[in-house]
């Protein structure tokens, strides 16, 4: 099941939090937010175009993490170019560490293939609350 957060400013909603998406393995699934709004309401991100379905709204990755593809789609191989192989990770919320109207701060795992962790991260600000 997809969980969301959403955010406000002024008490306006400005964007939506998927903790949790389900979306193809070979997205790399990982945290993203989508949509972004302007305070008028105006939606500003996409998600899974067409053209580059691994796109997902505002997402922060990297393509390579010790060979695994964390940013989704086709992976460059030199001398090949971008291939379709079997090396997609995943991002996956482990925690909340902090969760207020203003902001949240959160543990992920970035992992292989397999599930296997390559590096934790704690993300968000200090203390949500002064936000």
């Amino acid at each position: 099941m997809t969980e969301t957060l959403l955010l406000e400013v002024a008490g306006r909603p400005v964007a939506e939090y998927v903790v949790h998406p389900e979306v193809d393995p070979r997205y790399s699934p990982r945290p993203y937010l989508h949509p972004v709004r302007t305070l008028a309401g105006v939606p500003v991100t996409d998600t899974l175009p067409e053209d580059h379905r691994w796109h997902l709204g505002v997402s922060v990755t990297m393509q390579d993490v010790s060979g695994t593809n964390l940013w989704g789609g086709r992976t460059y191989v030199r001398d090949a170019g971008y291939t379709w192989r079997d090396d997609h990770g995943r991002v996956t919320h482990d925690s909340w560490l902090d969760r207020g109207p203003g902001g949240f701060r959160q543990r992920l795992r970035w992992c292989d293939p397999a599930g296997a962790t390559l590096l934790t991260e704690d993300r968000g600000p200090s203390t949500s609350s002064t936000r």
